[in-house]
């Protein structure tokens, strides 16, 4: 799950951000930023799981997500 946010954080510093009118047709933004939040579901079980059994910070074992997905995914979407 940290591979697929770098690379997507990677090719999102790319994105002009302009109005959909100013951009070539076929601009994938949109199609990527689906194709991103898809695998993100479908990988935050196990990285969740992960993260609950093997990491540690000063007060003991690091927690889960904690309901925090939809939320990023909404500000994805957003263009935030």
């Amino acid at each position: 799950r940290l591979l697929l946010v770098h690379d997507f954080r990677h090719l999102a510093l790319k994105d002009p951000r302009l109005p959909r009118e100013l951009l070539p047709g076929g601009w994938s933004a949109d199609a990527a930023a689906a194709l991103f939040a898809r695998l993100y579901r479908r990988l935050q079980a196990p990285a969740e799981a992960t993260i609950a059994a093997r990491f540690v910070d000063g007060s003991g074992r690091l927690e889960a997500d904690g309901g925090l997905l939809e939320t990023r995914l909404a500000a994805l979407a957003d263009g935030g």
